[in-house]
């Protein structure tokens, strides 16, 4: 479980990813990828989870047919990705303004890059993102 905390009006305001278990503080608390069932408001969806403590090979072998053609074809054309360990603030701000412009650019409409930034600055100081 990763938590994040932060105060409002003298509110706390926690996020709380993966929780096994209900949260054993009080304030507002969101939920994000629970594993337990929490609250009446609950939202399922699939999303692909790979463990990243495999190989290569491994973490390629568990994509679909299709994925894998995606995922070669971008090499092929010269797609390149990086990954950054607890970026630092610049990185963070790049990201931000990349993610805003591309989300808007799917007609998701706008994105509130202070609130973004400042969450993501959050995880950042606690060593729980990557981008």
């Amino acid at each position: 479980m990763i938590s994040i905390a932060r105060s409002k009006f003298g509110i706390k305001v926690y996020s709380v990813w993966y929780a096994g278990k209900r949260f054993p503080k009080s304030g507002i608390i969101t939920y994000r990828e629970s594993l337990i069932p929490v609250g009446k408001n609950i939202t399922e969806f699939v999303t692909l989870i790979s463990d990243l403590n495999v190989s290569e090979e491994e973490i390629v072998g568990a994509f679909s047919k299709n994925c894998r053609y995606e995922t070669n074809r971008a090499a092929r054309d010269g797609v390149a990705a990086t990954v950054d360990i607890n970026p630092d603030t610049k990185t963070i701000e790049e990201f931000c303004e990349f993610f805003g412009e591309f989300w808007e650019s799917k007609g998701y409409g706008a994105v509130d890059i202070d609130k973004m930034r400042e969450e993501l600055i959050s995880y950042a100081r606690i060593n729980a993102l990557a981008i």
